[in-house]
């Protein structure tokens, strides 16, 4: 290749304060240059597309939202019932696999992919799918990241 990425996981801990809230992972996501992105290098419009954060506005944020617990969300948040391999790149320093999501009904979408080193499939629960109300089309294009043309 050409250029040189590496793929991120979101940081799902929230603040001890905000007990109110939870943050779920929509999928990985690309930085264009090796290593821990340098502060500011990742545009938080990017890092905010990959998560989602679940906020009950009826309590204070110091209090733990019953509203918020693993059946409530799993109900408006699933995780998929299972993923699909779209896309691998082995050799070379690292292997590479990219995989989406298969929402668990037709109710539901994925909104981002999830990747692996490994050519076993990613756990359940590292992701989550959307429900299709809450969908709307994208104003913005998708942008090139990395390309893997000259890589043999």
């Amino acid at each position: 290749a050409r250029h040189q990425a590496s793929i991120w996981v979101p940081h799902l801990e929230g603040k001890w304060l905000k007990r109110n809230a939870q943050r779920v992972c929509l999928g990985h996501y690309p930085c264009p240059e090796i290593g821990k992105p340098a502060k500011g290098k990742v545009p938080k419009a990017l890092k905010k597309a990959v998560t989602v954060e679940l906020t009950d506005m009826n309590i204070s944020m110091i209090s733990k939202s019953s509203n918020l617990d693993p059946a409530h969300v799993n109900y408006l948040m699933p995780h998929p019932a299972k993923f699909k391999l779209v896309w691998s790149k082995t050799g070379g320093e690292q292997n590479l696999y990219v995989w989406r999501p298969v929402p668990p009904s037709a109710d539901f979408h994925e909104l981002g992919m999830v990747t692996t080193t490994t050519a076993e499939p990613p756990p359940l629960n590292c992701v989550r799918c959307v429900t299709k109300g809450w969908l709307c089309p994208s104003a913005t294009k998708p942008k090139l990241v990395w390309e893997d043309s000259g890589t043999g």
